[in-house]
């Protein structure tokens, strides 16, 4: 049965593929882990906060001391399931779990979310891809959202995920990733927080607030799922580790596709330009974040292949080059840990290099050339 599930699994990827569905691990490469690995290596090796990264050498071993986060070293396979969460949010795409490619399969384009607005009820697939929440993509989710609006989604999204890497004790007893998910929320949504809507979209009586069976969502619980033999039922690890690494690695995997150009354009990209020279990155600021539903899907899979840095990363320092972005968050946290004032800091960074908008950024759209 296995063996016949994997197959068809398969074969179902290889169909949908060229229309519809995102590079991911499986098929597109392993380029989110590779730089992570990189960032990784030079976070290690750094003195002071990184300016530039050299290139990580053959064999190393890969591994960060990130006991000031409480994940201990993180290790090359942690850091590589945890970065890949964002594209794979219940644990399906992998070769060891063969009914996870057929639910995947089915629930992302075969089933009908692909091309469809949808919010975290219709699950996290279909939402972070196609949905109200590609932010975690570093994308807009409809034409003509304001560049400044998205920023603020994906800024209000990084703090989060801080706040999960902290875990701090709560007055009411517990840590933060311990309290109920939609008491956190609702109380965010009264202070005006940008994405409390998209994490509690039915309100304190709709899912994830109420639940079929089991008990409603706690914080932790938007990490926890893996989905693997049971087509209809996924199992949750909602340990301390698992939360708090796939936290991390979501904030890696944001600040990356950030790069891509078929995610948010950066420099003088992409009319013109040929699929070959598409996954050519900028260190520009941004000028647009591009809607996904809109685009050529060729196109943005000739942006998602294995990146190189583009011209202006070797001649204008305006914005850091994203191995060297992700090292300087891996470098203060390591050294500072999850205070208050290192979120700050990282937030700080964030906002003013990363994820810096040209003076008249474009609303969301395809994205030219796209």
């Amino acid at each position: 049965m296995n063996k016949l599930a994997a197959v068809w699994g398969l074969y179902l990827l290889v169909q949908i593929w060229p229309a519809e569905a995102r590079t991911l691990w499986v098929l597109g490469g392993r380029h989110h882990e590779a730089m992570t690995f990189d960032a990784m290596h030079c976070a290690d090796s750094a003195q002071s906060a990184p300016a530039a990264c050299v290139p990580r050498p053959e064999g190393w071993d890969v591994a960060l001391d990130l006991s000031s986060v409480g994940l201990g070293v993180w290790s090359e396979r942690a850091a590589r399931n945890a970065v890949r969460w964002p594209d794979d949010p219940a644990s399906e795409l992998s070769l060891g779990n063969p009914m996870g490619f057929v639910r995947w399969s089915w629930n992302l384009v075969l089933g009908g979310c692909g091309g469809k607005g949808s919010t975290l009820t219709t699950g996290l697939r279909c939402s972070s891809h196609y949905g109200n929440l590609q932010y975690l993509h570093a994308m807009s989710a409809s034409k003509g959202d304001r560049a400044e609006d998205t920023k603020e989604k994906m800024l209000a999204w990084t703090k989060y995920l801080l706040l999960v890497l902290q875990d701090a004790p709560q007055a009411g007893g517990g840590t933060f990733i311990e309290q109920n998910h939609c008491t956190y929320w609702a109380s965010e949504q009264r202070q005006g927080n940008p994405i409390a809507e998209d994490m509690m979209p039915d309100g304190p009586t709709g899912f994830p607030c109420v639940v079929d069976k089991g008990e409603p969502w706690i914080v932790a619980s938007l990490f926890a799922f893996y989905c693997t033999y049971n087509i209809y039922t996924c199992d949750v690890n909602l340990s301390e580790q698992t939360v708090k690494s796939r936290a991390l690695g979501a904030i890696l995997h944001l600040i990356q596709d950030s790069f891509t150009q078929g995610h948010a354009l950066r420099g003088d990209c992409c009319m013109g330009v040929e699929d070959a020279d598409l996954a050519a990155y900028q260190c520009a600021p941004i000028q647009q974040f591009n809607v996904y539903g809109l685009q050529n899907k060729g196109r943005h899979k000739a942006a998602d292949k294995e990146p190189v840095a583009g011209e202006s990363c070797r001649t204008v320092d305006m914005v850091h080059d994203p191995i060297t972005s992700a090292a300087r968050i891996l470098w203060e946290l390591k050294t500072r840990g999850v205070t208050d004032g290192a979120i700050d800091t990282v937030l700080d960074y964030v906002d003013t290099d990363i994820l810096r908008l040209v003076e008249a950024p474009t609303p969301g759209d395809a994205g030219s050339g796209f």
